[in-house]
């Protein structure tokens, strides 16, 4: 017979015009009402509360969630509400299990005790360690789930453990025997440049040109190269970044130099420093400077700059020198300007 105890406490609330009451007895029941002074009987002496603490029978009640309901009488022949309390009935425990069966499967399910049984089966015990050849013929090249499941000597089945594993593809012994290139847009597999002379057949190669870019604009551009195999499967492109420098501009000189101080009375508006003809380059003679323009103490900028028989003027050369009140001082360098 199964039992359990509680503590339970009651009180029973009386209107002022009743005297005198008290409890007599009380009785409890499970899940369903069998109706009054039908339930179970508890016996206790007269009182106005009680406390009861006692082992209570679960004789006939299956494992899982019960109510236990329990109610008292009073002196007046008047019954209370039912209060009630949840227990649980633990499940009678199993007798112990060991392993005794395993089983695999690849990917998808077939069910449980339908997959492929781990042969020879290994003597019953608590734990294993399962060390043995998967057949994986069937299976396609690339990732499948392996799954392991045991079964114990109660006939039952533990969840599956799963690992994942990759069937490599069958090798083929291929060679390279041909390549193309191109450049920036793809012309289609097999319509690009061929590299010629064609290589020997080989596993692998190192390219390296000549390429011709004829057509080309000046600029950046992206050079492709692709393989094929003896299979004649074509393998991706690899690229490469270049640049193609501008054609050179015809022949030129210096025409005009001209120099500055502090504001740029813009191209062409500075004081002319006279040079020589069909010069590309000069070297800019600090007696040709005047500081006449300058009448604040302190640093200022001279700038030179030149210009070519294009009308392109070059780029400023600036130096900085600091006027002390004279009339006249030279920079503290020459200035190339081209």
């Amino acid at each position: 017979m199964k039992y359990f105890s509680a503590l339970l406490f009651f009180c029973i609330l009386v209107g002022s015009s009743v005297s005198a009451q008290t409890l007599v007895k009380a009785e409890y029941f499970y899940d369903t009402d069998p109706g009054v002074s039908h339930g179970t009987l508890i016996s206790f002496g007269a009182a106005d509360s009680v406390d009861i603490t006692m082992s209570f029978s679960t004789s006939g009640l299956a494992a899982g969630y019960h109510h236990l309901f329990i109610r008292v009488l009073n002196n007046l022949n008047r019954w209370s509400l039912c209060d009630d309390q949840t227990v649980f009935i633990q499940p009678a425990a199993p007798g112990p299990g060991l392993i005794a069966k395993a089983e695999y499967f690849f990917d998808t399910d077939p069910g449980i005790g339908n997959a492929i049984a781990l042969s020879p089966s290994f003597s019953a015990t608590d734990s294993v360690d399962i060390t043995t050849n998967f057949v994986t013929t069937g299976l396609s090249a690339g990732f499948h789930n392996l799954f392991i499941r045991v079964q114990n000597t109660n006939g039952k089945w533990s969840l599956h453990d799963g690992r994942q594993f990759f069937i490599q593809p069958s090798t083929v012994a291929t060679q390279l025997t041909k390549a193309e290139y191109f450049f920036d847009s793809d012309p289609g597999i097999g319509n690009a440049t061929a590299i010629t002379p064609s290589f020997s057949a080989t596993d692998s190669v190192n390219i390296t040109g000549p390429f011709t870019a004829t057509g080309l604009s000046a600029g950046y551009h992206q050079l492709f190269i692709r393989v094929r195999n003896s299979s004649g499967k074509w393998s991706q492109h690899t690229g490469r970044q270049f640049f193609i420098q501008p054609a050179p501009a015809s022949s030129s000189h210096l025409t005009n130099v001209e120099y500055f101080i502090d504001g740029d009375p813009g191209f062409g508006s500075g004081h002319a420093i006279p040079i020589g003809t069909l010069v590309d380059s000069v070297d800019v003679n600090p007696y040709f400077i005047s500081t006449s323009s300058v009448t604040t103490p302190g640093f200022h900028n001279l700038s030179i700059r030149a210009k070519n028989n294009l009308g392109k003027w070059s780029l400023n050369a600036v130096r900085y020198f600091e006027f002390k009140g004279l009339a006249a001082i030279q920079p503290n360098h020459g200035g190339n300007a081209g």
